[in-house]
């Protein structure tokens, strides 16, 4: 009578495997070490492009994903585009008006500059702190807020008033220990012309290590009287929902033409942009470091499937007793390739997860030593391991199918 015919499970196989790789440590090291290598480097560069992804997203959508900006230079790509852009006129109050006043698809437009200047409070100096000048209607643009305080009323940015709005870092350097609403009427210079403090923004935090928190904002007017009314202005967009974003920035382009008397065959002397204007351009950078990831990894998995597959086969050479033993008493050609299989996979697997535990501890290393923020994407994960799990699968087919095709006879001759 034969002998009852037993498959061996996946969890038998896996506990096989993990014998086998524990009683020979150094060599199952060597031979996932491609795969180390690979998903290591996958989880560690996916990990930080993902934090710098999430950080220039907030940044370029800091003012709405739904604003959009008219400026005098927009993206040029070449030295001579850049030249040429120079050239055009620059755009002022006046036009901010007309764009305004002619809109229809428009609730907020504000007109701003941005330059640096010294601040001083007392004995308390700052150097070369950013100046926003801005016009009222920033009040319905702004997405961080005011913690204390109020924004500039129409009569303020009309009348160029010496009001000003101060960042969370700014207020606290300039009256350290105090309350921000202590800040409030007190009087500042900028560059030596006094200022009455009206307002201090919300914390925006930091971004690549960097304060967005120091600046002082100031009503474009005054902007001007303080560093002159030669530069160009840019415009600030809120259009009426964010729906509408393609429509306005289009009435707004139409509008601009005809403002500058511009002809049909003309090229526009402005430019119009969105936070996906850039973020397209950003997407476009990144994806070139995508590709090229996805190239050097596939090299170093197929350099760790091709080692795996060579340790198999001397794996099969090695245990070709065993084996005849396990079809002598009745094992099918299924199940030794079923075995031999699952332990190339689990050998491959567990060098996955080695990776992505090496990849996150790097990420997470770089992130505590430099500015470059980290945040692990689950799918990175799930590619990791599902690559893994194919090169296993792949190169652990064919000793799997040699072992399951030995001859018991001559499997237990071989000595």
């Amino acid at each position: 009578m034969k002998p009852p015919r037993r498959a061996v499970g996946l969890s038998e196989g896996v506990f096989i495997a993990l014998d086998a790789i524990w009683a020979n440590k150094l060599r199952s090291f060597l031979t996932v070490l491609g795969n180390i290598v690979a998903v290591s480097s996958i989880i560690l560069v996916v990990t930080i492009l993902q934090g710098v992804n999430s950080e220039v997203t907030d940044l370029l959508t800091g003012e709405g994903a739904d604003v959009y900006t008219v400026r005098r230079i927009g993206v040029a790509f070449s030295h001579e585009e850049v030249m040429a852009m120079r050239n055009r006129p620059r755009l002022t109050r006046e036009d901010a008006r007309f764009l305004r006043r002619e809109a229809s698809t428009i609730a907020a437009l504000s007109a701003g500059r941005d330059d640096s200047a010294r601040i001083d409070y007392g004995n308390e100096s700052l150097g070369r702190v950013s100046v926003h000048g801005r016009s009222y209607e920033w009040a319905l643009i702004d997405s961080t807020g005011l913690q204390e305080g109020r924004y500039f009323s129409p009569l303020e940015t009309e009348r160029n008033r010496p009001v000003v709005i101060l960042g969370a870092d700014i207020a606290e350097q300039l009256f350290p220990g105090l309350p921000a609403a202590s800040a409030l009427g007190r009087r500042i210079r900028i560059d030596g012309l006094h200022f009455s403090v009206i307002g201090v923004s919300e914390s925006r935090g930091s971004s690549f290590g960097f304060s967005q928190d120091e600046f002082v904002v100031v009503p474009v007017g005054t902007f001007q009287r303080l560093f002159g009314s030669r530069g160009s202005l840019r415009f600030s967009v809120k259009p009426r929902s964010p729906e509408m974003v393609e429509e306005s920035m289009e009435e707004a382009r139409m509008l601009m033409r005809l403002r500058h008397r511009l002809r049909p065959g003309d090229d526009d002397d402005f430019a119009i942009t969105s936070s996906d204007t850039f973020l397209n351009l950003y997407k476009q950078f990144t994806a070139g470091i995508y590709g090229a990831l996805i190239g050097i990894v596939a090299m170093a998995l197929v350099v760790g499937g091709i080692v795996i597959m060579n340790i198999m086969l001397m794996v099969v050479t090695e245990r070709t007793r065993e084996i005849g033993i396990r079809k002598a008493v009745g094992a099918t050609y299924q199940q030794v390739l079923w075995q031999f299989l699952v332990e190339a996979v689990t050998m491959s697997l567990l060098g996955g997860l080695v990776g992505i535990s090496l990849g996150y501890m790097a990420a997470a290393g770089i992130a505590s030593f430099s500015p470059l923020p980290f945040v692990m994407a689950g799918w990175s994960v799930a590619a990791a391991l599902a690559m893994v799990l194919i090169v296993g699968v792949v190169f652990g087919i064919y000793p799997a199918s040699r072992a399951a095709k030995l001859d018991p006879i001559a499997a237990l001759r071989y000595e």
